[in-house]
């Protein structure tokens, strides 16, 4: 089968092919495309994932914008850029395109748990708290909404309260991050469940074991338990990270003595 060449385009000053007389650009040169199509809402949307796929956050940002130029509550791209600006450090318009996408979808528990995040970074932590409350209401188990009250209450010297709240958090889950197991063992502590603030602390330990002062407090905690092996394997390992801290090097002798 032979090939189809396509047929090249007259000259803009030649005589139009279509046998008018006329030159081709007062002729059919002078009809223009028809414009594209707009882009839909929907397109805009997978283009973005698509994006976020293959790590180009920017060209998502500018599909998520062009959307909400479109249809400026559309949920998906607000959540999405609310999600940009806390971790850009911008509580303000994360929280202003949060609540712009509650209009859409009212009750959307990821959206109420981040909009929590963003008005504990505004300072507002009683709004926080409601919204992590609005969503333990409707799922009483939410993991997210339970660790993120549970540092609420642990901010305000609750202790009970937070070490029970962590304790709700684990039911779902137990990838949290280090801070999360510390600031558990620091509650636990306080309201003498030395044995599990302690397991408490040695998760943390495992997830950071780069951080000194984990190491310093399993320590301790052994030390009042008068688990001294295990308190100067502890110090140890902590000496071993910072050869010069104060508290490992004193302790460590008390703990042998």
């Amino acid at each position: 089968m032979s090939a189809i060449a396509s047929t090249p385009e007259p000259s803009r000053n030649a005589r139009c092919p279509c046998g008018s007389g006329k030159r081709y650009k007062d002729c059919h040169g002078a009809i223009q495309a028809p414009p594209p199509a707009p882009v839909g809402v929907a397109a805009l949307l997978a283009t973005a994932r698509e994006r976020v796929a293959q790590g180009d956050t920017a060209q998502a940002e500018s599909a998520w914008r062009e959307a909400l130029a479109i249809d400026p509550n559309e949920a998906e791209a607000q959540i999405h850029l609310g999600n940009l600006e806390r971790e850009r450090d911008h509580p303000d318009l994360a929280v202003a395109h949060y609540r712009q996408a509650l209009l859409r979808v009212p009750g959307h528990a990821g959206l109420l748990n981040n909009l929590g995040l963003a008005c504990e970074a505004q300072g507002r932590t009683d709004d926080a708290e409601a919204c992590y409350r609005e969503v333990l209401a409707a799922t009483p188990n939410h993991p997210d909404a339970l660790a993120n009250l549970a540092n609420i209450q642990y901010g305000r010297d609750d202790f009970a309260a937070a070490a029970a709240t962590y304790q709700r958090a684990l039911v779902g889950r137990r990838d949290f991050p280090a801070s999360f197991w510390t600031q558990r063992a620091i509650a636990l502590n306080a309201i003498g469940a030395l044995a599990e603030a302690e397991q408490s602390l040695r998760e943390a330990a495992r997830l950071a074991p780069e951080i000194t002062k984990i190491h310093v407090d399993i320590g301790s905690l052994c030390l009042q338990q008068s688990k001294f092996d295990a308190a100067d394997a502890a110090f140890e390992r902590a000496l071993a990270l910072d050869p010069d801290h104060r508290y490992a090097s004193n302790t460590h002798i008390f703990s042998r003595m």
